[in-house]
Formats: structure tokens, sequence, C-alpha cells
């Protein structure tokens, strides 16, 4: 598969798919966006670290509340976005601190219960987040230029948005892939007593890699509150994080095409069953099940494995590490 043709040809039709008229097409596009950029995040963490961290819809949903608070309170979004990414970063690096010296299931089950945490003070706290009645009313970001205001309150405009954020987000999700930090934390996945040795600090970059897995659910979450104008405590719950870790796995961990690929099922069995809405956790864990069942490595991670027995060349890091 040759990605320099792939991917362009991908980012035009994204650009002409407005002038099909469907706004349910734009709004399912929109959403598939924000959740691949939370998809990315957690394959950073889980994909190429090997720490398979629970918390990322606590950090998803972190990001959706501290922006829309602040918004809601008089802050432009694009200061909001600012304050909730830094917020989230600097509640992950304290996270990570006391749970990444940690190993294998302990890790998972430590940050599933600081994702309890984080769901019930969002939930408890209804003072500031009012509880379960939820937050209404969150206004959709605009820009300033030259004196001309523009608004991204329509579902065309607010879609173009989507896909420059998302461009952003893949890009640097890509530096930190092929930078020496991404060589490192494949190392520690790969075997983390021989990157000891090494010399390589095992905390500083699981941490750092925590965070910025964190910073990617965060814009995910900011973006989220601003396009749907609601939220709700259960963004917080450990319903988003599955639905994440569900689309990593399905896609290839490991793999950087795999969040785009894993989202983009879990998107659509989202809309298949949205009648079935209390059924979805069940249905994903059906699409997890069968997919260490039948492809552990997931669709990239099988696509990368055949291509290798056929002799082919693989991209530098195709090769899925244990979690």
């Amino acid at each position: 598969m040759n990605w320099k043709i792939v991917c362009p040809t991908i980012l035009v039709l994204a650009l002409l798919l407005p002038l099909t008229g469907s706004s349910y097409a734009i709004r399912i596009s929109t959403l598939f966006i924000i959740y691949t950029i939370a998809a990315m995040g957690l394959n950073i963490i889980i994909g190429y670290t090997g720490q398979a961290s629970l918390t990322q819809g606590a950090f998803y949903g972190l990001g959706a509340y501290v922006s829309a608070l602040l918004v809601l309170n008089g802050w432009s979004f694009w200061s909001s976005l600012v304050v909730a990414v830094a917020f989230v970063a600097a509640v992950a690096f304290l996270i990570g601190l006391m749970t990444l010296r940690l190993k294998g299931a302990y890790f998972a089950i430590a940050t599933l219960l600081f994702n309890v945490i984080i769901y019930e003070i969002v939930d408890k706290w209804d003072e500031v987040t009012r509880g379960p009645r939820g937050l209404f009313g969150i206004p959709s970001p605009a820009i300033e230029i030259g004196g001309v205001s523009i608004s991204f309150s329509g579902t065309q405009n607010f879609y173009y948005l989507m896909l420059a954020v998302l461009v952003i987000m893949t890009v640097l999700y890509w530096i930190i892939i092929k930078s020496p930090f991404g060589s490192i934390i494949v190392a520690i996945r790969e075997n983390e007593l021989l990157a000891e040795y090494a010399g390589v600090n095992l905390t500083k970059f699981k941490v750092a890699s925590f965070v910025f897995s964190a910073i990617f659910a965060s814009v995910a979450g900011a973006f989220y509150s601003a396009y749907i104008g609601s939220i709700f405590p259960d963004i917080t719950s450990f319903v988003n994080s599955f639905a994440f870790l569900t689309a990593v796995i399905f896609g290839g961990a490991g793999t950087l095409a795999g969040p785009f690929v894993g989202t983009a099922v879990v998107t659509l069995i989202n809309e298949v069953f949205f009648t079935l809405a209390q059924y979805t956790v069940l249905i994903q864990g059906i699409v997890f099940l069968l997919a260490i069942l039948f492809m552990p490595k997931g669709v990239m991670g099988t696509y990368y494995s055949r291509k290798a027995e056929k002799g082919g060349e693989l991209p530098k890091r195709a090769i899925m590490g244990k979690l």
C-alpha cells in the first residue's frame, strides 16, 4: 500500500465530502475525526509504549468539562482549549507518577480505578460540574481575522475545522512516533529490562508517553463539547475508555494507521446499533473479543504480517509488541 498516494487521496475526498449535501455524513465524519484524535493518543501509550491504560475516557471527558466550564464563564474557546489541555496534562502527569511503576494488569487496574474516581468527582461535584444535570448551551468556536469574525457553528464549518485539527494532530502524532522519543518508547515496549540496562529512565519516558496520550484525549474532548453543545458526566466514564481501546486494538495497536481504521469500525457500530444504545458496551465487547481471538494484531497489524510473509518491506515499527 503506497501511503504517499493513499493519504492525499483520502484528504481530497474528505475535503469534497460536504459537496454531497448530506448533513448526516458530515456529522458522522466529524465525530469520527474527534474519536480518532483520542484513539491516536491511546495508541501512543498502548501500542508504542506497551502500557495498557484504561483512563483515556476520563481524560477525554475532563478536556470536555474544563473547556466547557471556561467557555460558559466567558472565556474564548481557544483560551479554554489551552487551559483544558494543560490541566489534563497535569492530571495525567500525577496519575502517571503514581501508577507507571506498576506493570501489566496492575497498571491497567490502577488506571481503571482512576477513571472511576474521575467519573465520580465529575458526577458528584454538583456545585462546579452541575452533576447529572450536565452542561448546556456550550457555544461553538470562532476566530477573528482582520476584524472579521468567522464562526464554526455550522455543521459544514465545524467539519472543516475538525479536518484541519486532525491534520495538525496527525502530524504531531507522526512526529512523536518517528522521533528518538518514539524509538525509546518502542524499546521499552519490546524489552523494559534491556532498555533500562541501556540507561533509559523508564518512569520518565512512560510518564511522558502517558501525558502525550492524555493531551490528545483532552483536545478531542474539548472539540466534542463545542460540537455537541452539551455534555454529561458519563463522557468521563469507562465506556469511552473501552471504546477507544477497542478502536486501537481492532485497528492495530502499534501501527500508525491503526487508530483510523479501528475508529471507523467503532463509529460505524455506534451508528448501526444506535437504537440499541444500551447494548453499546456489549457490542463493542464482542468486537474486541473477536479481534483478540481471530485478529490479535488488528487490521493493520495483520496486513503488515501478511506483507512480511510475501517478502514485502515493513515500516519501521509495524511489528506489534506485548501489551
